[in-house]
């Protein structure tokens, strides 16, 4: 038993390691005013989601008419300015949101990894994700949806691939939901 704890703690001491990277070098996203950088004109139809979101307390569907990417970044930057009392969704709210989904989708990634090819692998993939491609390191934090709706796929697919033959069709009903929810975002 002692011999299965071990690579799942060094593990998580690495997905905590990679998370805390991301967050260490982009730490000036969250204070002005690099807050107020990098936004273009998705973020400001994502901030008057949230705010309608969040002074509704409904969660649209379809937004100005339209399916507009999902609501996943509103709905955690509604959350993250109700949480914080503020009247309105601020632009902090919106990049927290986004770092947020980041986190989950290096988390998500992390574990599929793992499944597959092992700790080490796993947790050298989520700090070179941590340090980022060129998009990663920018101020526009436009790809966070699709960071982590992959990162899902991909854990979901790779426990597909792990499962037995009396596992397999419940893990095909887990990919099949989260891939109709995951597009849907």
């Amino acid at each position: 038993m002692n011999g299965d704890r071990g690579p799942k703690w060094r593990w998580v001491g690495g997905a905590l390691i990679s998370v805390l990277l991301f967050w260490w070098l982009r730490i000036p996203l969250l204070v002005e005013p690099g807050v107020e950088r990098g936004w273009n004109s998705d973020h400001a139809i994502y901030g008057l989601m949230a705010q309608r979101i969040r002074d509704g307390g409904r969660l649209p569907f379809f937004f100005w008419g339209q399916e507009y990417l999902g609501p996943m970044t509103p709905v955690l930057t509604a959350g993250i300015s109700y949480a914080r009392r503020s009247p309105t969704c601020e632009p902090f709210d919106l990049r927290l949101a986004a770092f947020l989904q980041y986190c989950m989708g290096l988390l998500a990634w992390g574990a599929g990894l793992r499944l597959l090819f092992g700790s080490p692998v796993s947790v050298g993939a989520m700090v070179l994700l941590s340090i980022g491609p060129g998009f990663f390191l920018g101020a526009n934090p436009q790809p966070e949806t699709l960071l982590f709706c992959g990162g899902l796929l991909f854990w979901f697919g790779s426990r597909l691939v792990r499962s037995t033959d009396e596992t397999r069709p419940r893990q095909l009903l887990y990919l099949g939901l989260a891939s109709g929810f995951l597009w849907w975002m």
